[in-house]
This record gives structure tokens, C-alpha cells and sequence, in this order.
């Protein structure tokens, strides 16, 4: 190949990548950052019992991000891949699809809770001293719950839309406002924890709402709202299958998450009573930070990884995989050695007083370590509902939801009690990745478990800065390339390809035509189009997508 001074194309998919990684992370970390201190409001000012309280009703607000998820992320997914196969009418289907259900999902879990406060709060804690501030706080928070079905599954659908920083805005809102009302209505007012419950109401009202109007009013927005029902429905029915089947896998990783969740309390509450709940309640609050990090560098990675997949660039889909569970391990793994060796400080943080401090402390240092393997194992089950390899990804979220915390936990706590509870997240993580390594193995491949036959990539560069010299000195490079390879660029499924990526201005070279009017072929594009097999054009994630068939 001729030396150049051009950069390969990955330097385009990371900037691409950080480019989608900031604002989600901003974002993500605004979200966190706002549970957190609502958490910490509550434990300083209304004590540690309110503050379990409030996070012993967490199930039901994972039951809501199930129903987001079961709808989100398997829909961002599908409209990803069907953007980048140039098909947009079905991108827009599937939008409208899950706009339907969003708002049907909202109305269905209002009135299968709210009219039952009373007995969910008996289901939601063994420790009778807790349900009477749960009764007061679930009102409130059933209607946050509601509201989050909607919130969450646009801000995903946005993000793949290309518009993180929108998404970013909004949360920013929503949690500022959170945690300043929060502040108000507990310690100035003195609502109580039905004062923190308003708080998430008002706050979700506010962000959610300057995400729709500003997303409605966007030019740059590609998704538009179309009749599902023009045929009578039997499309959008066909539409709502597909989108729950694909996002199966992670929605099973929250309801089963719920589960274990309500499990691993009642089984505390049984063992330790209230206390014991309390040290689960803290774990829980450290684990949500230490998913911040992972979870937005795979919101991020998602689309993209997506788009590289339907175009059959398995090496970019493995470089930016590889780059997320980097990033995850070093993040998780500083984090955990953190609360190993200074777990003070979280107590000092929620107001953890008195003889719980010893048991707290225990607990802290021994949930923590398996939060980096949890961490990694949320990024796999993350790109495998992404690619639509659901059998694996299933695997994956019943391993790591219930299937070894729970047994383990009632098996080991008869040994060791309150302690063998903290040992059983631990064995989570490797039994997960000993699942993920079988079926690797068993068809051959490795733990991304896509081909391991790539495309022949002959000339892979990219055209970082947009001047005539650089666009001249690619054309001329490629030129000599694609002649000595006798143009065999990019081989799949028995046909030769050549991809074209770049950040640039919108163009679209089939809508091109020579400004001089003249009937014959005047210049390379359009000498291009004529003699090219088929040419393809999309704009995906901000990024002109060529695709030209040789």
C-alpha cells in the first residue's frame, strides 16, 4: 500500500464515539448524581430508616425501567440497523410503533398500582417499623415510575437519533430540579418522604418536558411520527413482537433484577430486621454509581456498534467493544478500591450512625467486589440485545439477575449469615462470564461471538480534516490502491463493496447532477453513478454513509 499521511478509520468511529460518549455520560451521571443525593438528603435529614424506605420501593421503579427497556432498547437497536440499511420508512414504523406502546405501557402500570398502596407496601418490606413511611412515599413515587416509562424510552430513542446532547440538557433539568425541591420540601418544609416523592414528579415534569418540545421543534431531527394503524394494525402488531422479542434479554436483566431485589430484603429483613435492609440499601446506592460509568459508555457504543454491524464491519465492531470494556474495567475496578479501602466515607455521606456502622462497613467492602465484574457483564448483555443475539444475551441476564445471587444467598447466610449474603454478588459475575465463554466456544468464536472472517479491508483511512488537500491526496491514494488490489475493497456475501465514512456537511452524491446541464456524463460522480452496480447513501449518526457496489 502507498504511505500516506492519511489516519485509519477508526480514528473516525472513536471521535464519533466520544462525540456520543460525553453528553450521555454528562447525562448519566446528572441521573445518578440526582438519586444519590436525593438519597443522601433523606438519610441526613429524616434518618437512615426513611431513607431504606424510599429504596426498598426500588422493584417497582425497576419494574418501570423493564417496560422502558423491553421497549427502548430493543426498538433503538432495530431503528439503528435499519438506518444504517438506508431503509428509512421502517425506521420511522418502528418510532411510531414505540411511541404507541410507551404511552399504553404508562396508562397500564398507573392503574395496576396506584389504587393498591396499602398492599404493596406490605409486600415490599417484612419490616413492619418501614411501611408506614413506604405507604406515604409510593403514591408519589408511582406516578414518578409511570412518567419514567416515557422519559426513558425517548431518551434512548433520541440518542440513537444522534442528539445526546439534547438528552443531556434534559436530564440536567430534571435531576437539578430534583434535588433542589428535594432540599425544599424535605429539609425546609419538612414534607417528609412524601416531600421527596413530590420532588421526583416535579422534576420529571420539567426535564421530560423540555426534551419533547425541543426534540419537536429540532431540524436536525430523522425519525417523524407516521399513522401504525394505515393497514389496520396487523403491520404494528408485527412491529410491537419484533421490538419486545429483541429487547427481551435486558428487560429480564431489570425484572429480575426487581426480583432479586425484593428477595435479597425480605431474606435481610428476616436476618437482621431493618438494619440489615438499611446495609442492602447502601449497597444498592453504591452499586448505581459504579454502573454510571459502564452504562453510558454502552448507551454510547450501542448505535454505533449497530450501524458498523449491519454494514458487516466486524473489526470496527470489536475495536469500539473492546475500547467500552477497557473503559469499564478501569472506572469499576478504581471505584471498588475505593469503598475497600475507605468505606467511611459512603457512611459518612448518607448519615450512617450508631451500632450499624461496623455492619455497614462489612457489608460495603464485601458487596464491592463484585461490582466490576457485574459491571462488564451489563456491557455484554448491553451488545448482545444491540446485535439481536438474544439467546446469549438471555443467558446472560438470567445468570446475572437471579439464578446463582439468590440460591447462593439463602444457601450461604445459613452458614454465615448476613455475610454469606454479600459473598453471593460476588460468584455472580464468573459463573456469567463461565456461560459466556461456553457458548462462545461452543460455535467457534470469541466473546463477541461474530464472524471471525472479516471483509478484506485493503484501504482503511480516514479524511480527518475537510480541505482540498487531503481530499486530493485520497483520491489519488486510492486510486493506485483499488488498481493494484484489483478493486477487491470490501467482500461480503460474494460482493465488493466500497464504504465511504465522514462527518462532514449532508451530501448525497445520488441527488448530485453537474451545474452545467449538459446531457452527457461531465464529471466523476456522475460517471460514478452510471457505472457503479448500485450506490447507497444514508446519513446515520451524523456521519454520510456512501455504500457503492462494484
Amino acid at each position: 500500500m502507498i504511505e500516506s499521511g492519511l489516519r485509519k478509520t477508526d480514528d473516525l468511529i472513536n471521535k464519533k464515539y466520544r462525540e456520543l460518549l460525553v453528553p450521555t455520560l454528562l447525562s448519566s451521571i446528572s441521573y445518578d448524581v440526582g438519586n444519590v443525593i436525593n438519597g443522601m438528603v433523606v438519610g441526613n435529614v429524616l434518618g437512615i430508616g426513611a431513607m431504606t424506605s424510599i429504596y426498598a420501593c426500588m422493584p417497582l421503579s425497576q419494574l418501570a425501567l423493564t417496560l422502558s427497556w423491553l421497549m427502548s432498547m430493543g426498538a433503538s437497536g432495530m431503528i439503528a440497523i435499519a438506518a444504517g440499511a438506508r431503509d428509512k420508512l421502517r425506521a420511522d414504523f418502528i418510532f411510531s410503533t414505540l411511541f404507541v406502546l410507551a404511552a399504553g405501557g404508562s396508562i397500564l402500570m398507573l392503574a395496576m398500582m396506584l389504587p393498591f398502596t396499602h398492599e404493596l407496601a406490605a409486600f415490599l418490606s417484612s419490616a413492619e417499623e418501614l411501611r408506614g413511611d413506604i405507604e406515604a412515599y409510593l403514591p408519589t413515587f408511582i406516578m414518578h415510575t409511570v412518567m419514567s416509562i416515557m422519559i426513558i424510552v425517548f431518551q434512548c430513542v433520541i440518542r440513537t437519533d444522534g442528539s445526546a446532547d439534547m438528552v443531556g440538557r434534559s436530564v440536567f433539568i430534571q435531576q437539578g430540579s430534583t434535588v433542589g425541591l428535594t432540599i425544599l420540601f424535605v429539609a425546609v418544609l419538612e414534607l417528609g418522604v412524601s416531600g421527596a416523592g413530590s420532588a421526583l414528579v416535579i422534576g420529571d415534569v420539567l426535564g421530560g418536558g423540555y426534551m419533547a418540545l425541543c426534540y419537536r421543534s429540532s431540524r436536525d431531527r430523522t425519525r417523524r411520527l407516521i399513522n401504525v394503524f394505515v393497514d389496520g394494525g396487523k403491520k404494528f402488531w408485527a412491529h410491537m413482537v419484533e421490538i419486545l422479542k429483541t429487547a427481551a434479554p435486558i428487560a429480564m436483566v431489570s425484572i429480575l433484577t426487581a426480583v432479586k431485589m425484593w428477595a435479597i430484603y425480605n431474606l435481610l429483613g428476616r436476618l437482621g430486621g431493618a438494619d440489615a435492609m438499611s446495609c442492602y440499601a447502601l449497597c444498592v446506592a453504591v452499586l448505581s454509581v459504579n454502573m454510571l460509568f459502564p452504562k453510558a459508555c454502552a448507551d454510547a457504543a450501542m448505535p454505533i456498534a449497530g450501524m458498523l454491524y449491519s454494514e458487516k464491519d466486524f473489526v470496527s465492531v470489536r475495536m469500539i467493544m473492546r475500547r467500552v470494556q477497557r473503559l469499564t474495567l478501569m472506572m469499576s475496578g478504581a471505584f471498588c478500591a475505593l469503598l475497600v479501602i475507605f468505606p467511611e466515607a459512603i457512611l459518612y455521606a448518607y448519615g450512617v450512625e450508631g451500632e450499624i456502622v461496623d455492619s455497614a462497613t462489612r457489608a460495603l467492602r464485601i458487596f464491592s467486589l463484585s461490582m466490576p465484574g457485574t459491571a462488564l457483564i451489563a456491557v455484554m448483555i448491553y451488545y448482545f440485545t444491540a446485535l439481536q443475539r438474544r439467546s446469549i444475551a438471555m443467558s446472560l441476564s438470567i445468570v446475572d439477575g437471579i439464578a446463582v445471587v439468590v440460591p447462593l444467598a439463602w444457601i450461604l447466610s445459613s452458614m454465615f449469615e448476613v455475610d454469606g449474603v454479600w459473598a453471593a454478588f460476588v460468584l455472580t459475575a464468573p459463573v456469567g462470564f463461565a456461560v459466556l465463554l461456553s457458548h462462545a466456544r461452543s460455535i467457534g468464536s470469541d466473546i463477541f461471538v461474530i464472524e471471525r472472517i472479516d471483509p478484506e479491508v485493503l484501504f482503511d483511512v480516514s479524511l480527518m480534516e475537510a480541505n482540498e488537500e487531503s481530499a486530493s491526496r485520497l483520491s489519488a491514494e486510492s486510486y493506485w490502491v483499488l488498481r493494484e488490489a484489483g478493486v477487491d475493497v470490501l467482500t461480503a456475501d460474494g460482493r465488493k463493496f466500497i464504504v465511504f465514512r465522514d462527518d462532514g456537511t449532508p451530501f448525497n452524491p445520488l441527488l448530485y447532477r453537474s451545474l452545467d446541464g449538459e446531457e452527457l456524463l461531465t464529471d466523476e460522480i456522475e460517471v460514478l453513478n452510471a457505472l457503479a452496480k448500485d450506490v447507497q447513501y444514508n446519513r446515520v449518526l451524523g456521519l454520510n454513509q456512501t455504500i457503492i457496489e462494484i
